[in-house]
């Protein structure tokens, strides 16, 4: 089992910024992170990762990601919006390390394929 540990992403933007994610807590199968680098804490970056192995009922592990990113405005500073990333694996309780690997894999490289680009950064929908 990996130690909670921060979490770096350098050069994300624009404009270009670092981000390190800093370990706040587990509580029960939820980690929670937090970028505290700003400052505001109504604006720190959150990321929160959590794995639900199978019981009785439910024969899947699922592994979730989840990113906030809030934008602030102003003087005293406001939340003016926060923008998210969710994303869930969900493995069979048969499922083999290279199975779940090919997922991520395959999923990462969905995620920069133009099309899916252009209606994640544009908004525009498929035709």
């Amino acid at each position: 089992m990996p130690a909670i540990t921060p979490i770096s992403v350098d050069q994300v933007g624009p404009p270009a910024f670092d981000v390190t994610f800093n370990p706040q807590q587990i509580v029960g199968a939820l980690a929670t992170y937090l970028d505290i680098s700003g400052g505001i804490p109504l604006g720190y970056p959150k990321l929160s990762a959590s794995l639900n192995r199978p019981t009785k009922s439910v024969k899947n592990t699922r592994v979730r990601i989840r990113m906030e990113l809030p934008t602030l405005t102003g003087e005293p500073a406001t939340l003016s919006h926060s923008n998210f990333a969710d994303i869930t694996y969900t493995f069979d309780e048969k499922s083999t390390l290279v199975e779940r690997q090919t997922v991520n894999d395959m999923f990462m490289l969905i995620l920069s394929n133009a099309t899916l680009e252009s209606m994640i950064f544009d908004q525009e929908n498929l035709y």
